[in-house]
């Protein structure tokens, strides 16, 4: 079963979960194309991801070759476990909330991409399997808009609070039962513990009897109007966080020589911080700290010639800065540049086998970004990837990318 096959399949029984779910608030909240499987296999248009809030599932097609005039073959599926899975038990107020905890059970994702190379011994494919995660420690707090959409919400409910305490009025009085109790309460003739048990009765009947027929006969008045009106509202507000936000993510590479499960290896591992301010109405900025872990069998020295069966691992420390303009509400652009410092630990094994290094490297991007729809999101990116001696690739960025976000409906309680 190839990758295609098993992405259409995750994606069908994901959205059936998805409609099966109590019917809440659909959000906008995918800024822009991101995934930690992309990063973590090297074909990530932006080395330094935005944070933004993740949907229950999100899936990213890259294409990056052949001048872009191919069918894309790279491609990484996101899950937010939480929303996927325990989203009913969420409070209105944990989720627009900024605990530390709520960030952390919130914002976890779970990431994997896949993609294809070309092994230098001979140049049989291998290939390459991803498995990310990536949680936000700070996520900022809630936009204008949407605070103004809270605000009409509000409205909404406390008009409802209204008319339901109309409506129990209304019942209350009409209700003979209930009325009878309630003076055989107030008549002086009893007792007072007769009279205490009497008013136990009567609120336990109200609580039972009359409370439920005025929720029933409250909601045929106003849930359609209700429901209607909030969604109305949800599709024509952009969801967003502004202000200091961080993630922390991590993950590994797998390789599978002529995709052979059997000779499968970790090919490479990694560690990165990234925060910075975010304003999606105005200009963000944001930096970045990473660790990554290169593990190679086979390299490509001084004279052009292809050493095989070197088994030598590599570290990369790597620093970088983005800033982002915000053109429109739908359109941005961005720029990147991150430095890469090379720490090699065996450097006896590259003067043997004449192997030189570069003492460090930079990459550097420029990006437009473009919000197609709701939760879709389309990206171009040109620019330089960090020189790479030891496989040979090319500088060259050009990267064209489609990211769409499913199941975005969060709580209103």
């Amino acid at each position: 079963m190839n990758l295609k096959t098993i992405i259409f399949i995750a994606s069908t029984l994901i959205c059936g979960l998805l409609n099966g779910q109590e019917k809440e608030v659909n959000l906008n909240q995918l800024l822009a194309p991101s995934s930690p499987a992309f990063n973590l296999l090297g074909i990530s248009p932006e080395t330094i991801e935005r944070p933004t809030n993740p949907t229950d599932f999100a899936l990213s097609l890259n294409n990056a070759s052949q001048n872009l005039s191919t069918i894309p073959s790279n491609y990484a599926m996101e899950v937010a476990p939480f929303w996927l899975l325990n989203a009913k038990k969420m409070r209105w107020e944990n989720f627009i909330g900024t605990k530390f905890g709520d960030n952390i059970q919130q914002s976890s994702i779970v990431s994997v991409g896949t993609t294809t190379t070309l092994s230098k011994i001979d140049s049989s494919k291998i290939s390459q399997i991803a498995i990310g995660f990536k949680i936000s420690l700070l996520r900022g707090k809630t936009n204008d808009e949407y605070k103004t959409w809270k605000d009409s919400v509000d409205k909404i409910l406390n008009q409802i609070n209204i008319s339901y305490q109309s409506i129990l009025d209304s019942l209350i009085k009409k209700d003979k039962v209930y009325q009878e109790l309630m003076k055989s309460v107030m008549d002086s003739t009893k007792d007072f513990e007769t009279k205490q048990k009497i008013e136990e009765i009567a609120k336990k009947f109200r609580r039972e009897t009359i409370e439920p027929k005025a929720r029933s006969i409250l909601y045929l008045k106003t849930d359609s109007v209700k429901n209607n009106y909030i969604t109305k509202l949800a599709k024509s507000t952009n969801f967003t966080r502004v202000g200091w936000k961080l993630d922390f993510a991590g993950g590994c590479v797998l390789d599978f020589p002529k995709s052979d499960y059997y000779y499968g290896r970790t090919s490479k591992a990694a560690l990165w911080v990234t925060g910075g301010y975010d304003d999606p109405t105005k200009a963000s900025f944001f930096g970045t700290i990473r660790l990554n872990s290169d593990y190679y069998t086979s390299m490509i020295n001084d004279s052009g010639q292809v050493i095989p069966f070197i088994n030598s691992s590599l570290l990369n420390f790597d620093a970088g800065l983005k800033l982002i303009y915000n053109l429109s509400e739908k359109f941005y652009i961005s720029t990147e540049l991150i430095i890469r410092n090379p720490i090699v630990p065996n450097k006896k094994i590259f003067e043997a086998n004449q192997i030189s290094y570069q003492k460090n490297t930079e990459r550097w991007t420029v990006a437009l970004n473009y919000n197609v729809a709701n939760n879709q999101n389309v990206s171009f990116t040109f620019g330089k990837n960090f020189d790479n001696k030891f496989e040979g690739k090319n500088s060259l960025i050009a990267f064209l990318s489609y990211a769409i976000g499913i199941g975005s409906s969060r709580p209103t309680k």
